[in-house]
């Protein structure tokens, strides 16, 4: 499926010609707020766990998101369409039970973002948020959601449609509140095969991936990370159908760490994660 998946972007690039520039600056961050943000988390720094992850290259060009990630998301339906889905949807909207989480989650999301930091920023994302909750019975807000939807509403800032059909899509397809904790063990499972030794001291040190990885796998990094690296993370991500691939991506940030984790006591790790 990664390759069948991965010759597809390749087509849509060929066809229409994308550009060999994989800057990110579609990311709608001023290259100042990411140099910034980039700093303050220490993702610029070799050492930093998430250093491998934040330098992913990336296999297309980063102004081809818009165009490649719906694909990527199965969101093929036409504008009219999602338009009307939306419009219909924000009609039947009132979920009060979520505004005093989202006043306080929204105002702190990605805050050194210009979009996000501004009155209409944050109208959008708290809009795609409720109607979310409010389109399918069963759906429930947690804390990050707001991450999760934050990069799919700045890359389709101009088209809030798309913004809440990808973020549904990405929700449905790789994150499951109630298959946290079979994660957790997959997640253990993956570092004894992989590093036993380092699986061990965590287990010595009763360092349950509880401690570190909820936001990491219950957000996909977007609660952690920058928005810059965020889209740079999902365009690997998109690349995988199954949810099991972000513990791939949890499993290369502590084995990016492993010497000093094994050098680690509970408190250092913590501190460290």
């Amino acid at each position: 499926a990664p390759i069948t998946r991965r010759r597809l972007v390749e087509a849509i690039v060929s066809r229409d010609g994308g550009s060999t520039d994989v800057s990110d600056d579609t990311a709608g961050a001023t290259k100042n707020d990411s140099v910034l943000m980039r700093h303050a988390h220490g993702h610029d720094d070799s050492t930093s766990p998430w250093f491998l992850l934040s330098t992913t290259s990336l296999m297309y060009p980063a102004s081809m998101r818009r165009m490649i990630w719906p694909v990527l998301l199965g969101v093929t339906q036409s504008e009219a369409s999602l338009d009307a889905n939306y419009d219909r949807l924000r009609g039947e909207v009132y979920v009060p039970q979520v505004d005093e989480q989202l006043d306080a989650d929204i105002p702190r999301c990605h805050q050194y973002h210009h979009m996000l930091s501004s009155g209409e920023g944050r109208a959008r994302l708290r809009r795609v948020l409720k109607v979310w909750v409010a389109s399918k019975r069963g759906n429930r807000y947690w804390q990050g959601m707001d991450s999760v939807a934050a990069p799919f509403v700045v890359l389709f800032a101009d088209n809030e449609p798309m913004a809440f059909a990808c973020f549904s899509a990405m929700v449905e397809r790789y994150m499951d509140q109630a298959s946290f904790e079979d994660q957790m063990r997959q997640l253990i499972e993956l570092l004894n095969y992989h590093d036993p030794e380092l699986a061990f001291h965590l287990s010595r040190q009763d360092f349950h991936p509880r401690l570190f990885a909820v936001s990491w796998v219950l957000t996909l990094f977007s609660h952690i990370l920058p928005l810059h690296d965020v889209m740079r993370v999902w365009d690997h991500l998109l690349l995988f159908e199954t949810k099991q691939h972000v513990l791939f991506l949890a499993l290369v940030v502590l084995l990016s760490q492993r010497d000093k984790l094994l050098r680690s006591d509970y408190d250092d790790m913590i501190t460290l994660l």
